[in-house]
């Protein structure tokens, strides 16, 4: 897991946003909390916790405060048993 993403934001959205750290853009997803307390694209961008490996699914997500956790659409989790 990555519990931390550090670079420029290329392209802001609702629901995701764009980060390039060492040379790699992050496509992130974030909740609209985020959304409006990030900065415009240009400036530098830290979000928490954006990474985590389950077992079908792999996906980024981000928020800026370890307090705003993220949920995933049902329809994503349809395929993945709990252990």
């Amino acid at each position: 897991m990555i519990g931390h993403l550090r670079g420029t934001i290329l392209e802001k959205h609702p629901n995701q946003v764009i980060v390039e750290a060492a040379g790699v853009g992050y496509d992130v997803q974030i909740p609209i909390s985020t959304y409006t307390a990030l900065a415009e694209p240009g400036a530098t961008a830290t979000l928490r916790k954006p990474f985590e490996m389950k077992e079908l699914l792999t996906k980024v997500e981000g928020c800026l405060s370890k307090s705003a956790p993220i949920q995933l659409p049902k329809y994503l989790l349809g395929g993945i048993k709990r252990r």
